[in-house]
């Protein structure tokens, strides 16, 4: 049996890491079992760099081992925008340590340009991105949802798909030891 370890409670970022490990035969082959906690990122609610997205997705994992979680694989995600010149991006990272707390590996998944007015929103004025997409398509907690990614998508890439694919990059290196 294996056991991973996720850092987090969120259904939607629970869905997407079991959809990426799905995609992976090296794990599959086998029975898993999940653990989903709720740990501290130490990082602001929305992260606005791409530096604080990718501490928030290690800090999960790490928070995991400090907690005396028992796992194979220890498994945490952040999502959130960073700014290049004045263009600003969505998307999320990925970060996976293994028991043995010898190898880890953190993971990008593509980001999406954001439009100007939103990018302004958020970095100008310090909006939040979730709250301000609730305002743009009137649905409550799109976060949990599709989020931006979806939004602004038109469905193409899900905020499940971002993790998703930002979870099989950040396992390969475990099953692919030859070039790692």
């Amino acid at each position: 049996m294996l056991t991973i370890a996720i850092g987090t409670e969120n259904p939607a970022k629970i869905k997407a890491i079991q959809a990426g490990i799905s995609e992976i035969k090296e794990l599959t082959d086998q029975d898993i079992e999940y653990i989903f906690q709720k740990v501290e990122t130490w990082v602001p609610e929305m992260p606005l760099s791409q530096e604080h997205i990718d501490q928030g997705a290690k800090n999960r994992a790490e928070n995991l081992i400090k907690l005396w979680v028992q796992a194979d694989f220890y498994i945490g995600m952040e999502g959130g925008c960073y700014q290049q010149g004045s263009d600003g991006f969505l998307t999320s990272s990925v970060y996976i340590r293994n028991k043995n707390k010898d190898q880890y590996y953190l993971w990008k998944a593509p980001s999406i340009q954001l439009p100007q007015p939103i990018t302004q929103e958020l970095f100008e004025n310090k909006k939040n991105l979730g709250k301000l997409m609730d305002e743009i398509t009137q649905e409550h907690e799109i976060s949990k949802k599709n989020w931006a990614f979806g939004v602004l998508s038109n469905d193409l890439i899900t905020r499940d798909k971002s993790f998703e694919i930002a979870t099989i990059f950040a396992f390969i290196p475990f099953f692919n030891q030859y070039y790692y």
